[in-house]
C-alpha cells in the first residue's frame, strides 16, 4: 500500500460520500473515419495500462486511511467494450439519438477499489466510421493526463517506440508528502491563510433555481469563439500591459461577476496544471491543485488599475501554489452548505493546448463534440484555450441553477466585458455595461421546474 497526495485524498473523500456520482469522470470522445483495426486498438490500451503505473491502481481504506494499490498486468480485467448502431438505428435521425444513448450508457461511476479506473469504448457507426470513448476516473488523472494518453494513443498504435518512465505517479506522492512537511509549505500556508483571515466572501449570482441543498453534478455547456480580430487586439494589448491570457480573463471574470452581483470581494478558483519537474511532464496522475484566486473589483477602479492588482495578486498566488486547497479548507475549518463548494463556486481555467485532427495509418481522427453531455462540480466554470488567430471558450453551467438561456447570456456577457476592457482599458469598473438583464423569471427551486432542461 502507497499513500495518497492531497489531491488524491480530496476526489477519495468527496466520492465516498457520493459514490453514484459521475462529477470526477473525466472523458473524451475521437471520431475515427477509415480502416480500424480492433485488435490492435485493444492492445494499444493494454500497452498504456502496462505503462502507466496510474492506469494499475486501486483505492481503499487500510486501517481507517485512504491508501492506493499498485497492480500488476495479470491482477487486472481489461476488455474493449464494443457497441453497435445497427440495431439502435435505421437512418440518420436515429442514428444522433443511439449514438448518445450508447455515450450515456458508457458513462458510469468508478468503483474505486477495482482498477483499471479507465474505461474504453468503441461505437460501430458504419463499417468505416467509428467513436471512440475513453473516461478515466479523476483520481488517477487530469486534464493534462487526458493529452498524455491521447499523444501516447496515436504513438503507440503507430508503433512508435516511447521512452521509459523515471518517475511513478507514487514517487511524486511520496516527495508531496514530504514537501507538506518542510519549511517552504509553512511559508506558502502562511501566505494563504492571510489571504483569507477575515470573513470569506460568498457569491450571491442570480440563478433561474434556489440552491439545491445537495449539490447536483448534471451540467451542460456553451461553446464560443473569440474571433481573429479580438484575440488580435487582446495580444496587443496584453503585451503592452506586460500581462497574460490569463490575467486578463480573470479580470473580466471578476468584473462581469461584479456586474450580476455589486460584490466587491471574490474568488475564483484556477487549476494549476502542478507538474513543475521535467520528469513529471509525460506522467499520468493528479497534478493539479486549485488556486482561490481573491480579488476586490471595486466600482471607481478602472479596468487596467485592477487587471494591475489581479496580476499582482496571481503572481503572488503563483509563488505559493504547492499548498494544497484542501489543507487551506481544513486550516480555514468552515462550515459550508452542502450545495456550495468550500472557498468558491466559479471557476477560470486557461490552457494552451487543443486537440486538432490527427492522421493515424488509415485514420483520421478528430474531437467528436456533438452531444451536450456534461458533469459540472461548480456553478460556473469558464475554459479558454488559446489558438494560433482565435480563442476558443467554453461555458460550463449546472443545470440544477440555470436554464441553457441564461448561460447563453452569461457567455455573450462575459465577450461584451472582455471588449469594453480591450476597447477602453481606463473604463471605470462601474460603467461597464451589459445589453441585457441576466434573470428576467423568478427563481424557484429546481426540483420544480428544472427537469424540463435535463437530459
Amino acid at each position: 500500500y502507497y499513500h495518497l497526495s492531497s489531491a488524491q485524498k480530496r476526489v477519495f473523500i468527496e466520492q465516498q460520500i457520493e459514490l453514484d456520482s459521475t462529477s470526477y469522470n473525466m472523458r473524451f470522445l475521437l471520431k475515427m473515419d477509415g480502416i480500424l483495426d480492433k485488435v490492435k486498438l485493444h492492445d494499444t490500451f493494454v500497452k498504456l495500462i502496462e505503462r502507466h503505473e496510474s492506469f494499475r491502481t486501486s483505492f481503499q481504506l487500510h486501517k481507517y486511511q485512504p491508501v492506493q494499490k499498485i497492480h500488476s498486468m495479470h491482477e487486472l480485467n481489461f476488455s474493449l467494450e464494443i457497441f453497435s448502431l445497427t440495431e439502435r438505428s435505421r437512418n440518420q435521425t436515429k442514428t444522433s439519438g443511439a449514438i448518445k444513448e450508447i455515450i450515456k450508457d458508457f458513462i458510469r461511476p468508478f468503483d474505486l477499489a477495482q482498477a483499471p479506473l479507465l474505461r474504453v469504448g468503441l461505437v460501430d457507426i458504419t463499417s468505416k466510421q467509428f467513436l471512440l470513448m475513453v473516461e478515466m476516473s479523476h483520481i488517477i488523472g487530469d486534464g493534462t493526463s487526458m493529452e498524455i494518453l491521447a499523444d501516447d494513443f496515436v504513438k503507440i498504435y503507430k508503433g512508435e517506440r516511447l521512452l521509459p518512465l523515471r518517475l511513478s505517479y507514487k514517487d511524486y506522492a511520496k516527495w508531496h508528502e514530504q514537501l507538506l512537511e518542510s519549511k517552504d509549505i509553512y511559508q506558502q500556508e502562511a501566505f494563504w491563510l492571510e489571504q483569507f483571515k477575515d470573513s470569506i466572501p460568498v457569491l450571491n449570482l442570480p440563478l433561474d433555481f434556489s440552491r439545491p441543498e445537495v449539490w447536483s453534478g448534471e451540467g451542460s455547456y456553451i461553446d464560443f469563439n473569440l474571433d481573429s480580430d479580438l484575440t488580435n487586439q487582446i495580444q496587443i494589448l496584453i503585451a503592452n500591459l506586460g500581462s497574460t491570457l490569463y490575467v486578463l480573463l480573470l479580470t473580466v471574470y471578476n468584473i462581469l461577476l461584479f456586474s450580476y452581483t455589486g460584490q466587491e470581494d471574490i474568488v475564483i478558483g484556477s487549476p494549476l496544471a502542478g507538474r513543475n519537474h521535467a520528469d513529471l511532464e509525460r506522467l499520468i496522475g493528479i497534478f493539479v491543485n486549485m488556486l482561490a484566486m481573491r480579488n476586490h473589483p471595486t466600482a471607481e477602479k478602472t479596468a487596467f488599475q485592477f487587471l494591475e492588482e489581479v496580476k499582482k495578486n496571481s503572481l503572488d498566488a503563483f509563488a505559493n501554489q504547492d499548498y494544497p486547497l484542501e489543507s487551506l479548507v481544513w486550516k480555514l475549518n468552515r462550515k459550508v452548505d452542502h450545495g456550495r463548494k468550500p472557498l468558491f463556486d466559479v471557476v477560470l481555467a486557461v490552457q494552451n493546448i487543443s486537440r486538432n485532427e490527427i492522421d493515424l495509418d488509415q485514420l483520421k481522427i478528430e474531437p467528436f463534440e456533438d452531444i451536450d453531455i456534461s458533469m459540472n462540480q461548480y456553478d460556473l466554470l469558464f475554459q479558454a484555450v488559446e489558438r494560433k488567430d482565435s480563442i476558443k471558450m467554453r461555458l460550463e453551467y449546472s443545470l440544477a441553477l440555470f436554464v441553457p438561456a441564461t448561460a447563453a447570456k452569461i457567455a455573450n456577457h462575459f465577450t461584451e466585458v472582455l471588449k469594453q476592457v480591450v476597447e477602453n482599458p481606463n473604463i471605470k469598473i462601474k460603467d461597464i455595461s451589459l445589453s441585457h438583464h441576466l434573470i428576467t423569471a423568478q427563481a424557484v427551486p429546481a426540483s420544480q421546474e428544472s427537469s424540463d432542461f435535463r437530459f
